[in-house]
């Protein structure tokens, strides 16, 4: 699973950017980093976060390294796709960070600009 991390499909508004990698973690028991680095689908069946708010029933995009099975099974299931190019900025950018018994883990979405580090308290 970490070579092909699974899909999960969200819509376009930025807590399913965080939905994401969070259920990848609790329901697919991901690492954090290859949640966050998981291929991203995202729905635009819902309306728009920005006036006019427009809805696309059945539109999902989809990131091109997302794996063809996963393409064709949307597909079969009546949506209407269009590609995004791999790992794009586009498809939203997480940062986690989580601290637990043995310490912290820290992670940013290569998909844009954040960055991620652990290191003593100041």
């Amino acid at each position: 699973m970490a070579d092909h991390p699974q899909a999960l499909c969200v819509n376009r508004s930025n807590i399913n950017n965080l939905t994401m990698p969070l259920l990848g973690m609790l329901d697919l028991g991901q690492a954090p980093r290859v949640a966050v680095e998981a291929h991203r689908v995202a729905s635009y069946a819902y309306p728009g976060s920005f006036a006019p708010h427009d809805v696309h029933p059945n539109k999902v995009l989809y990131e091109a390294d997302l794996p063809k099975q996963q393409t064709e099974d949307l597909r079969a299931r009546g949506h209407d796709l269009e590609e995004w190019p791999a790992r794009t900025w586009m498809a939203g950018g997480t940062c986690i960070a989580l601290r637990d018994g043995s310490g912290m883990d820290a992670v940013a979405d290569p998909r844009r600009a954040g960055t991620a580090n652990i290191g003593a308290k100041p």
